[in-house]
């Protein structure tokens, strides 16, 4: 199965795709932009001779959703069917496929999990499907090295993640907004943005 993992801050966009089959082990297929960038990264491999499962995690669904839906619009030939994990529930799901032998193709995995998960030998090796991938040049190359171990790739972006966010106090009271109350939501810091 191939990994596609989230990460903090801003991502590039594009996917991946390669053939699936059943394994005892996680394999790594791309999706398109932010996410869609792992997408554009598995366009140019091969078509899959049936749909490919992802499992995501619920708290990612909203962007990971519009991602798939705008794959499947735009591949009918190569649908991707999205199944939602509940976050905190990823890890035990995916230890009772990995013992069932029933991985999904693709996964989206918090980064923090995928040095330890390769180690483990749980990722498929991509390595050499990206290589003449010419997309793969356009990833910031700390996100290769966070999927890449002992030279050989795992994974790529697939969402951003803010699941910690730090603010300037000060700064925020100097742009007029108040520096003991920072935004909760995705949506109070692009309607700060202006300030």
């Amino acid at each position: 199965m191939v990994t596609l993992y989230s990460l903090p801050g801003d991502l590039i966009h594009g996917p991946l795709d390669e053939e699936s089959e059943p394994t005892d082990k996680m394999g790594t297929y791309p999706t398109r932009s932010v996410a869609l960038f792992a997408l554009a990264l598995m366009a140019p491999l091969a078509a899959s001779a049936e749909p490919l499962t992802i499992w995501v995690r619920d708290n990612g669904a909203t962007l990971a959703t519009r991602v798939i839906d705008h794959w499947n619009e735009t591949h009918p030939a190569d649908p991707i069917t999205l199944t939602l994990i509940p976050h905190d529930r990823m890890t035990p799901t995916l230890a009772s496929a990995l013992a069932a032998g029933k991985v999904p193709d693709l996964l989206s995995l918090d980064l923090i999990l995928t040095p330890d998960f390769m180690k483990a030998g749980y990722l498929k090796d991509i390595t050499d499907p990206m290589a003449g991938n010419p997309n793969i040049k356009k990833v910031v190359q700390a996100h290769i090295d966070l999927a890449t171990y002992k030279r050989r790739l795992y994974g790529v972006p697939f969402t951003p993640d803010d699941s910690v966010l730090l603010y300037n106090k000060t700064l925020f009271r100097k742009a007029g907004l108040d520096g003991d109350n920072p935004p909760k939501t995705s949506g109070e810091i692009v309607s700060g943005l202006p300030s």
